[in-house]
């Protein structure tokens, strides 16, 4: 990013005339536990919500 918060087209190191265009984000991890942590519940809680929907959707039309 340049200093006005742009995210700029490409990344000079002058040392060694190095030049990165893109970068390739695998994964964002939480680095604190806590949010880690919090962060798995909540996926947890969503997946049980959307399991229980589905459930309960399949009785109804049975």
């Amino acid at each position: 990013m340049d200093n006005a918060g742009k995210v700029r087209a490409k990344f000079e190191f002058p040392a060694n005339n190095l030049v990165v265009t893109s970068v390739d984000i695998q994964s964002v991890e939480p680095i604190d536990q806590r949010t880690r942590d919090a962060l798995h519940k909540s996926v947890q809680l969503a997946i049980e919500i959307t399991t229980n929907s589905q459930e309960a959707a399949a009785r109804i039309i049975d």
